[in-house]
């Protein structure tokens, strides 16, 4: 049974055998939709050049498959550090549907970054840390986020030093900002 999906999933599997470098390329280009910045492109040649040392994560883009329960999004609270939303700020999800709209500068953007982010969307976005605050008052990124995954309801803190996670890769978000 072939529970591929997606180019990314092929990708993934082709470079599982390789070299390093060329895993790095792959998993850098899945994770950025082709967008690697220069100095990783520098450093992927210079392990291929000398095989210096090279730090490389691989992910199963198709274990996501392997979850049968179903999961919902039940809320995300923005405990502090991204942009301009407001700390301890908590938007509720519906089962059905979820229309997030505002004024522009509102936040939306923010809110969307953050669920990109967590479930590891096609293209990574960058979360922007508040941009406000005088660069000593900033306080480190922390999102809280509740979910539902088959009866039980479980809790997520993410602080953006991962892309995803992989229990979250399932959900399939659809946000209209308007």
């Amino acid at each position: 049974m072939n529970n591929k999906n997606h180019a990314k999933d092929y990708l993934s599997e082709f470079s599982n055998n390789k070299p390093e470098w060329l895993k790095a390329l792959v998993k850098d280009a899945i994770e950025t939709n082709g967008s690697i910045a220069e100095s990783r492109k520098n450093e992927i040649f210079e392990n291929l050049l000398n095989d210096t040392p090279l730090q490389v994560q691989t992910y199963n883009l198709s274990s996501a498959q392997q979850y049968s329960q179903k999961l919902l999004f039940e809320s995300l609270t923005h405990v502090s550090g991204v942009n301009a939303l407001c700390e301890n700020q908590t938007m509720k999800f519906s089962p059905d549907l979820t229309v997030l709209y505002g004024l522009n500068g509102s936040g939306k953007s923010g809110y969307f970054r953050i669920l990109n982010e967590v479930c590891g969307g096609n293209q990574k976005k960058e979360i922007l840390l508040n941009i406000y605050a005088l660069e000593a008052d900033r306080k480190a990124i922390s999102v809280e986020v509740k979910y539902l995954q088959g009866k039980t309801h479980k809790t997520l803190n993410w602080d953006n030093s991962n892309r995803h996670c992989q229990i979250l890769m399932v959900l399939k978000c659809l946000i209209h900002l308007i």
